[in-house]
């Protein structure tokens, strides 16, 4: 009797595991939105581009930001959301006095981040405008926005690159607080370009230069001003204590990737004292050209990963890595990969370009995406970045890859929770008509991939959104525990590119139609 009954609950718990207890993520349109059209987030009257996302650490709150043609120039728009992402609403009050525009619209603005602490309080927003720096700043979960108070010397709030010379594509990064912010762009010096940061470290309201920054440069420059430097990135720990920029520089023949580190708070900046080239800053081999660098760190900082895409002997791009694992101090290859040959982490005979890549709060588990021969593929690790793999399955049927071949997929984006086992991945591809944002999904570590249970009305998965008009740009945001799941990306309607959302929902069981209530 005891044996049967023994036998039965064995029975049941594998039915409960394989069954009520599998992974579900469906995917659907918010219910609102400020333009009344569900998923657009952005008006349609005018081209809109170039959307970001982000969500705090609960999933609650929700910020899109982008930017939209009004007939005269390029502005820089935001959209917010305290329900999951079920209702978006434009915010109450910003810098220009119309909602939902943040900077003013005299002159172009492009190219917009956003980023937001754990809570969602603080909220910061960056972009190109006239070829200044411009920042605003949220201090009420996004409902008003304004300008700071102070920004660094010789500039006009809220500028925070100087006006002597063009400044473009900034990037910004905050610590879970929000206290300690940090932006990064790049800027001509009349001769070359060069990487300049600003800093915060009172929810941003005023803005400062660090006071020393590497050998050679003067401040804010992090880059040596002898080479055209571009593309940066910037990466900080939960406290802000670590800050770690990345950029490619030009060392007069080849592109070289670089990297710069802060153990203060950003306010003194230095080289690392060793790299896999045996020459610091250089992250990169300099015998070919590399570009596109991207980084990540832990909630520590003591774990950093960069992924850039380089030039290799027969005349193709490959995937490469480093790692450190002292903050920042000393870099090195990994010692496996699923190429054979470090630090490749992709395989040579196609070009692979695009690379993003992310990591969970402890820095152990790593994932890379990237674009090669029109296919998204994946690499993961779960040492700390020390080997690297394919994953064992995914949709496709053929590791590494998560698109289907045939049609060009391109510009992956890759999201993971606090605990590295829930991944998500999105990215454009052709459908033969036009290019659609489709999503992979992984609940194992990355080891196994899967499409989505369901997606939006009218698509099929892995199509997060509809056929018929092309949709591309597409950019994912997680929450720490993974259950929420954001994507955002730039649509044709037929006249205009306008933004649309979709929201993830994670559950134990697949939903076909719901309605997500939160208090």
């Amino acid at each position: 009797m005891f044996k049967m009954l023994k036998s039965y609950i064995i029975l049941l718990a594998i039915i409960l595991n394989s069954s009520i207890f599998a992974i579900n993520v469906n995917f659907s349109n918010p219910t609102t939105t400020p333009t009344g059209a569900a998923p657009n987030l952005s008006d349609p009257g005018g081209n809109a581009g170039s959307s970001q996302i982000a969500t705090d650490s609960s999933g609650r709150y929700v910020y899109a930001v982008w930017n939209r043609f009004n007939d005269t120039n390029l502005i820089v728009q935001v959209a917010i959301s305290s329900d999951f992402a079920q209702t978006w609403s434009d915010p109450t009050t910003t810098p220009t006095g119309t909602a939902h525009n943040l900077p003013d619209a005299g002159g172009n603005a492009n190219k917009p981040q956003i980023v937001t602490d754990s809570s969602c309080r603080y909220v910061y927003a960056v972009w190109q405008s006239a070829f200044f720096i411009q920042v605003a700043i949220s201090s009420d979960v996004g409902q008003t926005w304004s300008d700071p108070t102070t920004t660094p010397t010789g500039t006009t709030t809220p500028n925070l690159s100087d006006p002597g010379g063009n400044a473009l594509v900034p990037q910004i990064a905050t610590d879970s607080s929000g206290r300690y912010v940090y932006a990064v762009w790049y800027r001509s010096n009349g001769t070359n370009n060069i990487i300049q940061v600003a800093i915060s470290s009172d929810f941003g309201q005023t803005w400062s230069d660090p006071t020393t920054t590497p050998t050679g440069t003067t401040t804010p420059n992090l880059s040596d001003p002898g080479g055209n430097a571009v593309d940066p990135q910037i990466a900080t720990d939960s406290s802000g204590r670590y800050v770690y920029a990345v950029w490619y520089r030009s060392n007069g023949t080849k592109n070289i990737i670089q990297v710069a580190i802060s153990s203060d708070f950003g306010q003194t900046w230095s080289d690392p004292t060793t790299t896999p080239t045996g020459t610091a800053p250089n992250l990169s081999d300099p015998g070919e050209s590399a570009f596109n660098p991207q980084i990540t760190t832990d909630n520590t900082g003591r774990y950093v990963y960069a992924v850039w895409e380089r030039s290799n002997d027969i005349g193709d791009f490959i995937i490469q890595v480093a790692i450190s694992s002292d903050f920042g101090q000393t870099w090195s290859d990994p010692t496996t990969t699923p190429t054979g040959i470090t630090p490749n982490l992709s395989v040579s005979g196609e070009d692979a370009s695009t690379s993003q890549i992310a990591t969970d709060s402890t820095g152990r588990y790593v994932y890379a995406v990237w674009r090669r021969d029109y296919i998204i593929q994946v690499a993961i690790s779960s040492d700390f970045g020390q080997t690297w793999s394919d994953p064992t399955t995914t949709p496709t049927g053929i590791a590494p890859d998560l698109s289907v071949s045939g049609k060009e997929a391109e510009k992956p984006q890759i999201a993971t929770d606090i605990s590295g086992r829930y991944v998500y991945a999105v990215w454009y591809r052709d459908d033969g008509s036009n290019e659609i944002i489709q999503v992979a999904i992984s609940s194992d570590f990355g080891q196994t991939w899967t499409d989505p249970t369901t997606t939006p009305t009218g698509t099929t998965t892995p199509n997060l959104s509809v056929s018929g008009e092309r949709a591309v740009e597409p950019q994912i945001a997680t929450d720490s525990s993974g259950r929420y799941v954001y994507a955002v990306w730039d649509r044709r309607d037929g006249t205009d590119s306008i933004v649309q959302v979709a929201i993830g929902f994670k559950t134990f069981f697949p939903i076909k139609n719901s309605t997500i209530k939160r208090g």
